[in-house]
């Protein structure tokens, strides 16, 4: 399909979903953004972002199946068959993604948010995802240690064995957030935090426990056993010969410091009138 005047208007599947359908017959919908319009990106100005999960900058952002404004659009089969004629799939800011690839100024995407779309891959315009201040910074990124965002956020769910990790998509100039809750009083908490300049990359690791130090229904130091076993598996990840000394400082109350090859780790305790936190901090050196 070569022309945009032959496009049927699509289902903005972010902001109606699965429930819209229903009221398509009187909804008036805005008309899809064929070709972006935001200021983005040139050619040949960026590295490619693969691993960040973002927020759509623009609403009606239809999905390629491949690179490029002359490429079919992405048939959502579903609405298709239920409305009678064809309907194609869009991304907008209700929506989240996560960059696969790019090719020149477009980059292949999986909607991860929300949780029914998520079958959905395709591609969308740079800028629709990206400002040019962001891809130019990641162009000009030094090589981290850590693996991709997304990479570090695998890893971690499967090193903790954790059942309800999320992801916060990236806003308001701060990178996406990687969480995983532990624990019956869900004190102890792994984050990872995307760099927000740096699309993609790893800012920091952090493990961190809320201790309670008086019982208010938890029972004192509650979740102890799962922050433990949080620090082993960091450990383990980045600096698997210092486990036993990032264990035995991890439950002290004095600031340490150690350097490897590769990472800075930093260890703090903050006390509380009835809850210490307990953090500690991996980052690139």
């Amino acid at each position: 399909m070569s022309s945009t005047d032959d496009v049927p208007t699509p289902i903005v599947l972010g902001v109606f979903g699965i429930l819209g359908f229903a009221a398509l017959a009187v909804l008036s919908l805005p008309s899809p953004n064929l070709t972006s319009t935001a200021a983005g990106p040139t050619a040949g100005t960026s590295a490619c972002p693969a691993g960040s999960a973002r927020t759509p900058r623009q609403d009606g952002v239809v999905v390629r199946t491949e690179p490029g404004t002359s490429a079919p659009l992405l048939l959502n089969s579903k609405a298709s068959a239920m409305l009678g004629r064809d309907h194609y799939h869009q991304v907008d800011t209700s929506t989240s993604v996560s960059v696969l690839s790019c090719s020149g100024d477009w980059v292949e995407i999986a909607v991860t948010e929300p949780d029914w779309l998520r079958h959905v891959t395709g591609w969308v315009p740079m800028d629709a995802v990206f400002r040019t201040s962001e891809l130019s910074a990641a162009a000009q990124n030094n090589q981290s240690p850590f693996g991709t965002f997304n990479a570090e956020a695998a890893r971690a769910t499967a090193a903790l064995s954790c059942h309800s990790p999320k992801i916060t998509p990236a806003q308001f100039g701060d990178g996406a957030l990687y969480g995983c809750i532990q624990g019956t009083a869900e004190t102890a908490k792994y984050w990872i935090n995307e760099d927000g300049a740096n699309p993609g990359q790893v800012e920091n690791v952090k493990v961190m426990w809320n201790n309670w130090t008086d019982d208010r229904g938890w029972g004192v130091h509650a979740d102890r056993a799962e922050a433990e076993q949080m620090v082993r598996a960091t450990a383990k990840l980045y600096a698997p010969e210092l486990e036993e000394q990032l264990v035995a400082a991890y439950f002290d109350r004095s600031a340490k410091s150690w350097a490897t090859k590769d990472f800075e780790i930093d260890y703090r305790w903050t006390a509380g009138p009835a809850i210490d936190e307990h953090l500690l901090t991996i980052r690139s050196n």
